[in-house]
């Protein structure tokens, strides 16, 4: 998304700076925050006004014997047949009501425009990611969970899980040997397997017994470290991209449970009808609302869907955080 520069306006009668400002404050901070987000897949095209549609085709599967060219005869051929997975999107927007007393007041107007914008931005992301986790995250097939210690027997369910069961190198070398063994593909930014995990998992994985913290590959040595810029991008382990996020939900059950999600390409898709639209308003905007023109508005609204594509590329593993 472009962002443009703008002088800082001094008063509410500047509006177009205002405006300006509180948009390009909420794209600047937006941008580097997305996780589930930015790893999403885009939808081919959009049907209608509210309906995503991703194509699928199906693995061409031929054997070498079948691919062996013979003279004067036709080789094994595969019907090329598009499924498609659909998906109807959904609205969501939030704002700041922000007093005209205070506006007018207040010592330094872009400030506080700018500083409502980032934690819109802030709230922004967090809300993305949360409705990605309901429909993604919650509806993963493949399910590990965690074991009592590293290469034990694994829990059974997620009410069998109990504290101590925590997040080892051990599981990481698992999920990467699900995820071959399905042929998920890599994905196309990484270049590897992408898992987002909580910050009690990164203390883990760190503080397990005889680990050596080394074994992460770290950003300066990433191949392309620039792409890491502005990300929670911790390191890589068995050929899996990490990324701590503090916005993954949590299960009840016998302890708090903390899911982690590790995914390849083309695991998930979220579809937007357009990017996040930053909305600024006057006191008096609101007409019969607002009649003595009390209140400011500063407001996002986005219109999009999540959904799994590839159930193979895609494993969920549950443990305790601490």
């Amino acid at each position: 998304m472009a962002t443009t520069t703008t002088t800082s306006p001094t008063n509410l009668s500047n509006y177009e700076a205002i405006n300006n400002l509180v948009r390009d404050s909420f794209l600047a901070n937006f941008e580097p925050r997305k996780y589930l987000m930015r790893f999403s897949t885009a939808p081919m095209n959009i049907v209608g006004y509210d309906k995503a549609v991703w194509p699928a085709a199906p693995r061409l599967d031929i054997t070498p014997a079948q691919a062996k060219l013979q003279e004067g005869i036709t080789p094994t051929s595969q019907d090329f047949e598009l499924t498609s997975v659909e998906v109807d999107t959904e609205q969501y927007g939030m704002y700041y009501k922000m007093s005209d007393r205070f506006l007018k007041v207040t010592a330094n107007l872009p400030s506080i425009t700018a500083k409502a914008s980032q934690n819109l931005a802030d709230a922004t992301e967090r809300l993305i990611d949360r409705i990605i986790q309901d429909e993604v995250m919650d509806n993963v097939s493949e399910v590990l969970y965690a074991a009592p210690s590293a290469g034990g027997t694994r829990r059974t369910s997620r009410a069998n899980l109990q504290a101590g069961d925590v997040m080892t190198f051990y599981d990481l070398e698992e999920i990467a040997f699900l995820l071959d063994k399905a042929e998920a593909p890599v994905h196309p930014e990484t270049g590897t397997y992408v898992g987002i995990i909580a910050p009690e998992h990164i203390r883990q994985i760190r503080q397990e017994a005889g680990a050596d913290v080394n074994t992460f590959a770290e950003a300066v040595k990433y191949n392309a470290p620039e792409k890491l810029l502005g990300t929670q991008f911790v390191g890589q382990i068995a050929g899996i991209s990490i990324f701590s996020s503090q916005n993954l939900k949590t299960y009840n059950s016998a302890i708090e449970v903390f899911p982690a999600l590790f995914f390849g390409g083309e695991a998930y898709g979220m579809a937007k009808l357009q990017d996040p639209e930053v909305i600024f308003h006057l006191p008096g905007s609101g007409g019969t609302n607002d009649p003595l023109n009390q209140r400011a508005t500063i407001g996002m609204k986005i219109d999009f869907a999540s959904t799994i594509l590839q159930q193979e590329s895609l494993v969920r593993r549950e443990g305790a955080g601490v």
